[in-house]
């Protein structure tokens, strides 16, 4: 990555709120789902298992930033870590497997969370 676009990336975190760090973080994790099952399709495991590396890296994130404490409440947290979870043991499984529909199942099992953050973002709320 150019060290330009690393600058711009850099600092489009640090001054992003919370939840805009979150749906930027649900984004990236769709993205390498797809970006390896793509790779899974064209016969290329090795650039797969590198995206799906990277997709249970922000995972492992988005599970470290659950706080039950939080607005979100405990049951909600237990729930995304269930998810979070499955998430992952699917991931290792279709990159082991070969198997791109897997993969894929786990990004539509994501979207919803993604669509349901990304909106409560746009109406300026909290998490």
């Amino acid at each position: 990555m150019n060290a330009a676009l690393q600058t711009y990336r850099s600092r489009r975190v640090e001054t992003a709120s919370p939840l805009q760090v979150l749906v930027m973080l649900y984004q990236e994790l769709l993205r390498r789902i797809e970006l390896g099952a793509i790779c899974l399709d064209e016969g290329d495991r090795r650039d797969a298992t590198l995206h799906f590396q990277r997709a249970r890296e922000v995972l492992a994130e988005l599970n470290a930033s659950l706080d039950p404490r939080g607005s979100g409440g405990a049951q909600i947290c237990a729930d995304l870590a269930s998810v979070y979870t499955w998430s992952l043991a699917e991931l290792v499984a279709a990159g082991r497997d070969g198997d791109a529909l897997r993969a894929r199942k786990v990004g539509r099992a994501i979207e919803p969370l993604l669509e349901g953050f990304h909106a409560v973002m746009m109406q300026g709320g909290a998490p």
